[in-house]
């Protein structure tokens, strides 16, 4: 596959950061734990009809690298939604070579949703590009059935690829669930994870001071999906105590306190940025460190007493009776 020219582009592209998308900032108060982190949130607004369309895939890499560019002085990380690149690292070496010479130039790290072909294994994934280090791997662990891989794969992967050839072949990470950012960690999910407690908690019991989710839910389109995702989001946060930034490709990106509050976000179906500082959080929640057993221990044992004081009553009826 052609590169596309976007070697020339990065180059091209460094001295036009006025030329990017609306962006909206804004300063988050919270308990000081660690130093600031300044972040930037992109979100892309590209049509489903289009994002895998391989005549639009060089629109669309334009685009996302354009925005990356545009990035200001000062942001300490760039997060891309889920697959914003809709192609294999192994198709764009340029491109990856290109990003890390500006992130070394520029101190910015990238988050960049792209799929991973590994070891004859996909992985629905985010690559974590910081300078020239090596590269660093996140791999969706929890994935959608049917979606992303086929349950029964025997028994129904024949049906299932019959009609739609090629679906459900991603392989479920088994790797950290945090990414390194400025020496901190970074507590990932992608897509739904982020609605599944257990999910984010795995961040969260590896040490991570805050969280981020790249999801791309323009598959629903104007349904209220996107909006219910954010609430979910919300509700993660607060429970872990931790900011929670989440790039999306149509909707809803946006900045969430530690206590769930919904900070700043861009409208849906909009292309552009969002920048803002948040202040990581050591440390666990309750619910962080031992999640749902205790609520588990407690209805048990509650359901417990009441079969043993209901033991007790009817032992007393019977020794009445006789």
């Amino acid at each position: 596959m052609q590169q596309f020219r976007h070697r020339r582009a990065l180059s091209r592209h460094q001295n036009e950061g006025q030329k990017a998308s609306a962006v909206i900032s804004g300063d988050f108060d919270g308990a000081l734990v660690h130093r600031p982190l300044s972040v930037r949130l992109i979100q892309g607004d590209i049509p489903v009809t289009e994002k895998w369309n391989e005549h639009k895939l060089e629109a669309v890499l334009r685009q996302y690298i354009r925005l990356i560019l545009a990035t200001p002085t000062g942001i300490q990380l760039d997060v891309l939604p889920e697959t914003a690149f809709p192609v294999f690292q192994t198709q764009i070496p340029e491109i990856i070579h290109g990003l890390q010479v500006w992130s070394a130039n520029h101190h910015t790290d990238i988050i960049l949703g792209i799929a991973d072909l590994a070891h004859q294994h996909y992985y629905n994934a985010a690559i974590e590009i910081r300078g020239k280090a090596p590269w660093l791997w996140y791999r969706k662990q929890h994935l959608v059935p049917f979606g992303e891989y086929i349950p029964l794969p025997h028994l129904l992967g024949p049906i299932v690829h019959h009609f739609l050839p090629g679906l459900g072949n991603f392989t479920p990470g088994d790797g950290s669930s945090t990414l390194k950012v400025d020496g901190l960690r970074d507590g990932m999910s992608i897509c739904y994870e982020e609605s599944y407690s257990r999910d984010v908690r795995k961040g969260v019991l590896e040490g991570a001071t805050f969280l981020t989710n790249i999801s791309d839910y323009s598959w629903f389109g104007h349904s209220t999906a996107l909006p219910q995702s954010l609430q979910m989001a919300a509700m993660q946060a607060m429970e872990e105590e931790k900011p929670d930034i989440r790039a999306t490709n149509t909707g809803v990106t946006g900045f969430i306190s530690s206590t769930g509050k919904i900070r700043s976000r861009l409208p849906q179906f909009f292309q552009g940025a969002l920048d803002a500082k948040i202040i990581p959080r050591k440390g666990q929640t309750p619910f962080g460190r031992w999640g749902n057993w205790p609520f588990l221990i407690m209805r048990l044992s509650a359901i417990g007493l009441l079969w043993w004081k209901n033991r007790l009553m009817q032992n007393h009826a019977d020794s009445q009776v006789n």
